[in-house]
């Protein structure tokens, strides 16, 4: 067995990456096509937590809270550079319903699409925001967004609903996509 003087981490560290892990896991399970493997994302997250000031790492609502913002940054990123027109990537309309919220799908449009609605719904609504944050990109039950979320599951269930039906107003508009 390893020490924590041999490994350089504590436990609550190591409870963290056991933590990240999952995250990263959750996140990547029903993809088809990757660009990240769990391990990789897992960490990728890692590295960047590391560079946090003020990271509680013996809170696991905290660590598990920034792992997925960090993920969702990190999947954003890769995204990004994989739609860029230098890489042959093009705007595409595409349909963002609660099914494609629920089953995480990995096409970098939507990464991007869903990036960027919930910094408009953050603008508005914070705890919707965080609960299709957690649900699309930390894999989430409602039950698990309530209990990281310190409320009811009728309540979570509430935020995501009303997330949603924002989204889907923003969907339905055509006001979303910019792009070609």
């Amino acid at each position: 067995m390893v020490s924590d003087r041999e490994d350089g981490r504590s436990a609550e560290q190591r409870a963290a990456w056991e933590i990240i892990k999952r995250v990263s896991t959750r996140r990547l399970a029903s993809e088809r096509r990757r660009s990240w493997t769990p391990t990789d994302l897992a960490m990728e997250t890692w590295l960047r937590l590391q560079r946090q000031r003020g990271l509680d790492w013996r809170s696991a609502d905290d660590v598990r809270c920034s792992a997925v913002r960090e993920a969702r940054r990190l999947l954003v990123e890769q995204a990004r550079r994989s739609q860029s027109l230098r890489r042959g990537g093009v705007w595409r309309r595409c349909e963002l319903s609660e099914e494609t919220v629920d089953r995480r799908l990995p096409d970098p449009a939507v990464v991007l699409s869903v990036n960027d609605l919930l910094q408009r719904l953050a603008a508005t609504d914070r705890e919707g925001a965080a609960c299709i944050e957690m649900r699309y990109f930390g894999g989430y039950t409602v039950q698990e967004i309530a209990d990281q979320r310190g409320c009811s599951i009728a309540t979570a269930e509430r935020a995501l609903k009303a997330a949603r039906e924002w989204v889907a107003s923003r969907v339905e508009r055509a006001d979303f996509f910019d792009g070609p």
